[in-house]
């Protein structure tokens, strides 16, 4: 039987605003290091992938989700992040209707990293 679960970190990120982006991959950064810290495994693809924008990648829910999709299917539950603009994300609703779609545990994070 399974023990260890790999979690999947989805969280806002694309904007307009440069500060914003900025603020939600700090927030992410933060929430990352605190699951990791208590001993989970997580995947974060703003964590992973934030440093790959300055080499051309584009940042939109388009040209990452065949690549998330692939993380969620490896994954075995899917924790959402509940910063600033989250609901209205495509990308995050993209990734719970999957992660539900596949029957996969979807819980929510408030900004502290409390399980809603």
């Amino acid at each position: 039987m399974k023990t260890e679960q790999l979690i999947y970190l989805a969280s806002p990120y694309t904007d307009d605003s440069a500060k914003i982006v900025n603020e939600r991959y700090e927030a992410t950064c933060k929430i990352t290091a605190l699951l990791l810290s208590q001993g989970l495994y997580v995947y974060s693809p703003i964590v992973h992938g934030h440093c790959l924008i300055g080499y051309g990648l584009e940042t939109d829910w388009e040209n990452w989700k065949h690549f998330d999709k692939l993380m969620i299917d490896k994954s075995d539950i899917i924790y959402v992040l509940m910063i600033d603009g989250w609901n209205e994300s495509i990308g995050v609703n993209a990734e719970i209707r999957y992660a539900i779609d596949l029957g996969m545990d979807v819980k929510y994070l408030d900004v502290n990293g409390e399980i809603q």
